[in-house]
């Protein structure tokens, strides 16, 4: 059960008091029993002096009947017990008891103490139960010497425990009803302190719980002129800032679930656990499209949307807790899905652009493409030969320099043309691709045998360095050598002296196979732009040597069609290594 912070102060200091008082009243009987004691000892020991003449004479003339008569009326007018023992522990006379009978007191504590504390004066005290009177006794002992100054012996006085415990009990019964008042009065003080100290941490606490429930204007009025009324005003403070803040938390949150609302692509949040967390209204569009009703809010993802590669790109990006992005088919419409995984919650989130009409764009240029290029070959055939025979049949030198001109841009023509009929054949479905065991080494060879009289004119020195024969890739033989083809071609174009070199290599089941040359070097940022098509580095170069622009890009094609990868690099004056990756066999 919850205390109150009044009771839990008033308990605390309700502690402290009681064992501040008992502690108090038992040091307070030790102390006064202690003073007291010493009180009456002064008392016996005054006495002993005024006695100690009349004892020594009795001793010195051994009249130890007339000692013993003495001390008897002296008990009588002091009511103290007097015992007088020689030096030896013989009792020589008491006033209560038959010396004759007594033992021996030599061993009394007393008596031992007295004889240690001769240079303090030869006093001795204790309080002890005498076998004698049955009880317990004071006792004190003081030593005394004969008229020569020699030890004689010692005079006991000693009194009953009784008159020390008895005034002990009386001094008890008013130390503890004192305690008892000054415990009530301590009691009532603390109730108040407590509750003047409670009273504004209530008030907090009841302005923290209406602040809870979203009341923002409660707050606190705390005039303790202490701590707790600055913490009063803090809190008042604080309440006006969170009230400015959750309006502004609120409006965000208006102009944020306007803006999702407002978004056209489909927008889907998930938690650690594939539940959907939030969907815009043109993601339950694409939802309502493929048949789902009802909320999806609240569901697993794989419950709203029977599309496995919608499922699969979600569990991997909770999986792996990275970003992807996909081309997704959902009911008929081609969609960009991008997702994402977000740390502070450990979920995804996932964009759905619907470029259903950007593919059919595409493939509608795609065709235009094709088509065109297949019409334009026939009549740049013709050209080209009705241009070389004019060439062979003309003996003006204007002439020829002319003609010459035209076949040459021609032969340009056609071999954009027959790049652009290949990429069109790479981007078709269903283009006739043959994937078998392929030698890549031969490719290779095959490949560079095509160059070795170009090379040769450089001065370029054109190679193989391949050891193994073994560098099997399942691929299409024909379009492996062709991206080899377009790779050392490139590389033996723009290498103006050095070599160029093709290499092979094994990484992770895949057939790594580089073309290195040490010609000019290709500026990092056209890198990320080589495969793009028509893309060149320098234009002018290009058409000198008669570059299409798209012999980098049916490489990037081939190699997607097999599943694999072609990647670039280049380091200024040391030239460019293009690698192809190809699936192992």
């Amino acid at each position: 059960m919850k205390q109150s912070i009044f009771l839990k102060i008033f308990f605390y200091f309700f502690a402290i008091i009681i064992a501040l008082s008992a502690l108090i009243t038992v040091f307070s009987f030790r102390a006064i029993r202690l003073n007291y004691i010493d009180i009456l000892q002064e008392r016996l020991k005054t006495t002993g002096h005024v006695l100690i003449p009349r004892v020594q004479g009795f001793v010195n003339i051994k009249d130890f009947s007339g000692l013993e008569k003495y001390v008897i009326e002296t008990e009588k007018k002091t009511g103290d017990r007097i015992t007088v023992v020689d030096i030896n522990g013989r009792v020589l006379a008491d006033s209560e008891n038959n010396p004759d009978k007594m033992e021996n007191h030599m061993e009394r504590p007393e008596i031992q103490e007295a004889l240690k504390n001769i240079s303090k004066g030869g006093f001795g005290h204790s309080i002890r139960y005498s076998n004698t009177a049955k009880k317990d006794m004071l006792y004190f002992a003081m030593l005394f010497n004969d008229s020569k100054g020699n030890k004689e012996g010692f005079i006991r006085l000693s009194m009953s425990a009784d008159r020390v415990n008895g005034l002990i009990a009386n001094l008890t019964g008013k130390i503890i009803n004192l305690t008892l008042f000054i415990l009530a009065v301590s009691v009532i003080m603390m109730a108040f302190a407590a509750k003047k100290i409670s009273r504004p941490v209530k008030d907090l606490e009841n302005a923290t719980r209406k602040m809870s429930e979203g009341d923002f204007d409660a707050l606190v009025n705390i005039q303790s002129g202490d701590e707790l009324q600055k913490m009063g005003d803090d809190f008042n403070h604080m309440a006006g800032r969170v009230k400015m803040l959750f309006s502004e938390l609120s409006t965000q949150k208006e102009e944020l679930n306007t803006v999702i609302t407002s978004i056209k692509e489909g927008l889907l949040v998930t938690d650690e656990k594939g539940k959907i967390q939030l969907a815009n209204d043109s993601f339950k569009t694409i939802l309502k499209n493929t048949g789902f009703s009802g909320a999806a809010e609240g569901k697993s993802y794989w419950e709203i949307m029977l599309s496995p590669g919608f499922n699969a790109l979600i569990e991997k990006v909770l999986k792996e807790k990275t970003a992807l992005s996909e081309q997704l088919e959902i009911n008929g419409r081609v969609y960009l899905a991008g997702a994402n995984y977000l740390k502070e919650t450990s979920g995804a989130v996932l964009i759905l652009h619907d470029v259903t009409g950007i593919r059919e764009f595409e493939e509608m240029k795609k065709d235009f493409v094709a088509n065109v290029s297949h019409e334009l070959k026939t009549p740049l055939t013709a050209i080209k030969g009705f241009a070389e025979t004019l060439e062979a049949e003309t003996e003006e030198e204007s002439g020829k320099k002319y003609l010459g001109i035209i076949i040459k841009h021609t032969d340009r023509l056609v071999n954009i043309v027959e790049d652009l009929l290949s990429l069109s054949k790479l981007e078709a479905k269903g283009h006739g691709v043959s994937f078998e065991k392929t030698n890549l080494k031969e490719a290779a060879l095959s490949a560079v045998k095509i160059f070795e009289k170009k090379a040769a004119q450089k001065g370029i020195a054109l190679g193989v360095d391949i050891k193994e024969n073994d560098f099997y890739a399942k691929a299409d033989p024909i379009m492996a050598e062709q991206a080899l083809i377009n790779l050392i071609d490139n590389a033996v174009k723009y290498t103006d002296s050095g070599s160029v070199t093709v290499s092979a290599a094994r990484e992770n089941n895949q057939i790594l196979i580089s073309v290195t040359d040490t010609g000019c070097s290709i500026p990092k940022e056209s890198l990320p732009r080589l495969f793009e098509r028509f893309y060149t580095v320098d234009r002018s170069r290009s058409r000198k040597l008669g570059g299409t622009g798209l012999g980098l890009s049916i490489v990037k094609h081939i190699m997607m069609v097999h599943g694999g990868d072609v990647t670039a690099a280049s380091e200024a004056g040391k030239g460019s290594v293009f690698t192809l990756y190809f699936p192992s066999f």
